[in-house]
């Protein structure tokens, strides 16, 4: 799961508690990063997701 360390849509708490209850979840908290992690980190995002699909997360 990503999540934008500055998120005040949902705060980064709520991150935690979501990766908390979803057995094998990876919590990436992004640093100066928003609501929209896919927008304001484009290019991190395509890349944990890439490895995600490819099996190498």
């Amino acid at each position: 799961m990503l999540w934008g360390a500055a998120d005040k849509v949902n705060k980064p708490s709520g991150g935690r508690m979501l990766a908390d209850r979803m057995p094998n979840c990876d919590l990436y908290a992004v640093a100066d990063t928003g609501h929209w992690v896919q927008f304001e980190r484009a290019e991190l995002f395509n890349r944990l997701c890439a490895d995600f699909l490819a099996g190498r997360r």
